[in-house]
């Protein structure tokens, strides 16, 4: 690719990355939240993907580093779930209250649950980016 793709991508990687961090950060108070913002951050993998090849994707992106957060995304998420059911006696309970209307956290448990859902979805999409940059022509 030429020049003009790749600076794109490195201009318009931290606006994606602070976009999808607010849409995490603020779905429960507007459309949108863990997925759809997980989905916008991952789409800087993508895009680097589509600009700069395969084997720059590979050398910047790490599988085992994605799974992994991945991972944690996934264990932060089923963690809150069943601590709200040992605190409130419910599944996924609000064991944190409610806050001020509005604020970020103002819906307890449901935006720190929204933040991990963010980081399972971001972390899994890349990973599916990373592999099929992994699959060489003849693989599948």
């Amino acid at each position: 690719m030429t020049m003009v793709p790749k600076t794109i991508v490195r201009f318009i990687s931290p606006i994606a990355m602070t976009f999808g961090a607010y849409v995490v950060l603020h779905g429960h108070l507007s459309p949108g939240g863990g997925f759809q913002g997980g989905v916008i951050v991952a789409s800087i993998a993508a895009l680097f993907f589509l600009v700069f090849g395969a084997d720059a994707t590979i050398k910047r992106f790490n599988v085992e580093q994605y799974t992994l957060i991945e991972a944690l995304g996934g264990i932060g998420f089923a963690g809150l779930a069943v601590l709200g059911l040992w605190k409130t006696g419910f599944f996924m309970g609000d064991f944190l209250g409610v806050g001020t209307t509005g604020k970020i956290l103002s819906a307890g448990v449901v935006a720190v649950m929204n933040f991990f859902v963010g980081v399972k979805v971001f972390g899994g999409i890349v990973e599916v980016i990373t592999s099929m940059a992994e699959t060489k022509e003849g693989d599948f």
